[in-house]
């Protein structure tokens, strides 16, 4: 009798791709009206899973956002975040992708004269991007909603361009 057993998928992780990124923090909702737009940095590593669209990125994160309304001041956010991101498969070099996840963050928000106040809590965040393919090297270029819970919560949009090293 044959057996109709058949080898699970290969979930092993890939080769790794290391990814460096900028752009503009858009504040949205309540941090919206307290802080104009700003910029942040990013770094990450992500790791395919097995020869199927699944990976993960693992990054860190900066934003930075001056204050509103005749207010002298800034805020800052850094975390980091673990995410599943999803690689849809084409014909080019143009590769779509989503990433959703969640992290962990410290807001800061300080006001010349005032002080400062931070707070640490969880956050979530979901979003897309697209990579073209340049030689060895990789463009993206990606956008996301983030919202980071606490007592004054912090929704904003990171919309970054960057270089993507590695992996597949």
């Amino acid at each position: 009798m044959a057996s109709s057993w058949q080898r699970p998928p290969d979930w092993t992780a890939q080769a790794p791709s290391f990814w460096l990124g900028a752009g503009v923090t858009m504040p949205q909702g309540d941090y919206g009206d307290l802080a104009s737009m700003g910029f942040h940095g990013m770094g990450a590593v992500s790791f395919g899973l097995g020869a199927g669209p699944l990976g993960v990125r693992v990054e860190g994160v900066y934003h930075r956002t001056s204050l509103e309304n005749d207010v002298d001041g800034n805020t800052s956010i850094i975390g980091g975040m673990a995410n599943l991101m999803y690689s849809f498969t084409t014909a080019g070099t143009v590769k779509p992708y989503l990433l959703g996840g969640a992290g962990y963050f410290k807001a800061d928000a300080e006001v010349t004269g005032f002080g400062s106040f931070d707070e640490s809590d969880l956050g979530f965040g979901g979003g897309g991007g697209v990579t073209f393919a340049m030689g060895g090297t990789t463009l993206f270029a990606e956008v996301r909603y983030i919202t980071v819970g606490g007592d004054v919560e912090a929704d904003f949009l990171p919309i970054t361009v960057g270089l993507k090293f590695g992996g597949k």
